[in-house]
């Protein structure tokens, strides 16, 4: 039995677990195909990127239970929350290029940068249905 919500929090879960698939394969792919698939790139990758979209869910959990309690800063809280992302992102990425060292850090860079841009598209998204979905049952 769906309660008011439900639905909307399944497709914002989809949509951020599809930008995380997509990003491990991509990152997979292309480490392969360069033949940079070395232990360290590839688990400093996959960590950089799980790292990022645990952050993503820790807020997904935080911005529904805002959205609830029918809290009116919603929008306030989304856009700090994109503030953060940009700053924890910006740390993950710097720790692990200098981890990384000079050869591997331009593929863990890139690939991370990648992770980064497939979350901010599919989180806008999701937001955006959302934003549409509480509007039409506040105006309804």
């Amino acid at each position: 039995m769906d309660y008011p919500g439900q639905s909307i929090k399944r497709k914002f879960g989809i949509a951020i677990m599809g930008a995380l698939v997509v990003s491990v394969a991509v990152a997979i792919a292309t480490l392969a195909a360069t033949g940079q698939m070395s232990g360290a790139v590839l688990y400093s990758v996959l960590l950089a990127v799980l790292a990022l979209y645990a952050y993503e869910y820790l807020t997904a959990f935080l911005y529904f239970r805002l959205w609830k309690d029918k809290q009116p800063n919603i929008a306030r809280f989304y856009m700090v929350h994109q503030l953060v992302k940009l700053l924890i992102s910006g740390a993950i990425a710097a720790i692990g290029s200098m981890a990384l060292g000079k050869p591997a850090n331009k593929m863990y860079l890139i690939l991370f940068a990648f992770a980064f841009l497939a979350s901010l598209i599919a989180e806008s998204y999701a937001f955006v249905q959302t934003e549409k979905k509480m509007n039409n049952e506040t105006i309804h």
